[in-house]
């Protein structure tokens, strides 16, 4: 094998540019491809251009046919060795449960985004502790050498009680990109146009975290195919013209097993009492973080069993307790989101928290509101733009995860009005209602 055969893209194409005597301003104006992007070509620091900027440069330098072929060559990923690095050793995932999702950002990243089609954000949404943070995170690990110039996370309090603002969160991105304090202008504006200008040539992940909506998210987006922003939020954000959605759902029991055996120190125990690990599972409702909590209350407490936790749990009043490791607490998390609720969205979840199936239909959600089925709907869709309830299995259907469904029970005013328990019975035939069957006071 030659030398041209083992050499270097960015050696590659800064010798055949200095053979035929162009500098690096003449080869980006042949080649429509920037300078700093050359540059940063000629000196390793893009792992993985974009094969659309290639095939740019390939054309403006005319490179020879064995000078062509090499070029093609140092695109193709290096043989994977038989066993991980030591430093790797057999880390799980932090996915786990998640391949179809992540499948599905693969295809798209390595399509269309890293082809230069799209440069909207990518958007991770769904319930509180489903998830999306983790999920965040992965993308910036697996994809960090396509981004030489870095990656960074900020949280920009979407659950507390005052969120970031823009203002705000523009100056702490000016000033992770590396602007001193005294470089950072005064007003929005300024700041906005600074960020987009600075970040159009950086190759860089930037992660918002904890989106609050639209309007806080929209002055801190960059139009840019060199950088991505990955923004994770609880409510859909369909305001947003997204690149990518990535709705992360509850896992399947299968994923949540997967996930809580990776989990726990010793997956062992769950073997040992399988009925157990399988109704502890069921009492997690799929939400990742309450896996967490459970594998982390196990690993706490190697002597309790998991019958002795399934015990405690069992009991719908006492599920959220005992779904807490130290101070993180699932009731806590739950709380963040319920805040920021309006008082009829409130009312709403706490009414429809009596209902005992997961799933309510429009025409369900009617009669318990006393509504017509249409104005039903939209306060159904209302809460799922709260980023409370999700779609259901069908058309006209919604899902109400179980652990949201009990913290809204908790919060449910004692002494109010008894709520109706339905049946959530289908329509009849001829069109009538479904029809309520038991009264009784939430738990």
């Amino acid at each position: 094998m030659n030398s041209i055969e083992t050499a270097r893209l960015g050696d590659l194409i800064r010798g055949i540019r200095r053979a035929k005597g162009l500098t690096l301003e003449e080869l980006s104006v042949r080649a429509g491809v920037g300078v700093r992007t050359i540059g940063d070509l000629e000196r390793h620091r893009i792992a993985r251009p974009h094969r659309r900027t290639i095939e740019a440069l390939v054309t403006a330098l005319d490179p020879a046919t064995d000078e062509h072929d090499a070029i093609w060559a140092s695109l193709r990923p290096p043989a994977q060795p038989s066993a991980a690095p030591e430093n790797e050793g057999t880390a799980t995932s932090l996915t786990v449960g998640r391949d179809y999702e992540m499948a599905a950002f693969v295809q798209w990243f390595d399509g269309r985004y890293n082809q230069g089609e799209v440069t909207g954000p990518v958007v991770l949404t769904g319930l509180p502790g489903i998830g999306k943070t983790t999920f965040g995170k992965e993308i910036c690990r697996t994809h960090r050498d396509r981004f030489p110039d870095g990656r960074f996370h900020l949280d920009l309090g979407g659950s507390d009680d005052r969120p970031m603002t823009p203002h705000d969160a523009l100056g702490h991105l000016l000033t992770r990109i590396g602007l001193p304090p005294e470089e950072i202008p005064a007003s929005p504006k300024d700041r906005g146009l600074l960020y987009r200008y600075r970040m159009h040539t950086t190759a860089m992940i930037v992660g918002l975290d904890n989106a609050a909506d639209e309007a806080q998210i929209r002055p801190l987006l960059v139009d840019s195919t060199h950088s991505m922003t990955i923004v994770a939020s609880r409510r859909p954000l369909a305001g947003l013209d997204a690149g990518h959605r990535v709705g992360l759902g509850e896992l399947d029991p299968a994923g949540s097993r997967q996930a809580l055996e990776s989990m726990i120190d010793r997956p062992e125990r769950l073997a040992v009492e399988p009925a157990a690990a399988d109704e502890l599972i069921e009492l997690c409702a799929g939400l990742p973080l309450a896996l967490r909590l459970v594998g982390n209350r196990l690993n706490s407490r190697p002597r309790m069993t998991v019958t002795s936790l399934v015990d405690r749990m069992r009991s719908p009043g006492e599920r959220l307790t005992w779904l807490s490791a130290g101070d993180v607490q699932l009731r806590s998390v739950l709380a963040g989101q319920y805040r920021h609720l309006t008082r009829e969205q409130q009312s709403l979840l706490h009414r429809l928290s009596v209902i005992r199936t997961p799933e309510v239909s429009t025409e369900a959600a009617a009669v318990l509101l006393g509504l017509d089925v249409l104005s039903a709907e939209e306060r159904l869709e209302d809460l799922v733009d709260a980023g409370v309830m999700t779609f259901g299995s069908g058309t006209g259907r919604y899902h109400l995860n179980e652990l949201v469904r009990l913290y809204g029970r908790e919060l449910f005013r004692v002494g109010g009005p008894a709520p109706v328990l339905l049946a959530d019975l289908p329509v009849r035939p001829g069109g009538q209602k479904p029809v309520a069957v038991t009264s009784e006071k939430a738990a």
